[in-house]
């Protein structure tokens, strides 16, 4: 699981869960969502882009990124990148 909030064209990934999905699949905070299964952000809309990337537990979803500044506010991690995520239970 990651918290995320809309960032111009894209979703920015504000944490991930230790353990989640995301964080398996290798996404830090800072990283910029710009596609999801191959559709831009923006033609999805940041609700259809949010609701695209949830789904049924066990199943994936690929997700193009841009990396950002991380937490210690450095420069861009390097060029974009698709990261195939396994959704998984969040556990509040």
């Amino acid at each position: 699981g990651a918290r995320l909030a809309a960032d111009g064209d894209a979703l920015r990934v504000l944490g991930v869960i230790a353990g989640g999905g995301a964080a398996e699949a290798g996404l830090v905070e800072g990283d910029r969502i710009v596609t999801v299964d191959g559709t831009a952000v923006t033609a999805l809309g940041l609700d259809g882009a949010i609701q695209q990337i949830r789904g049924p537990v066990g199943t994936q979803v690929v997700l193009g990124i841009e990396p950002g500044a991380g937490a210690d506010g450095g420069a861009s991690g390097g060029p974009r990148r698709d990261v195939t995520v396994t959704r998984r239970k969040i556990r509040a």
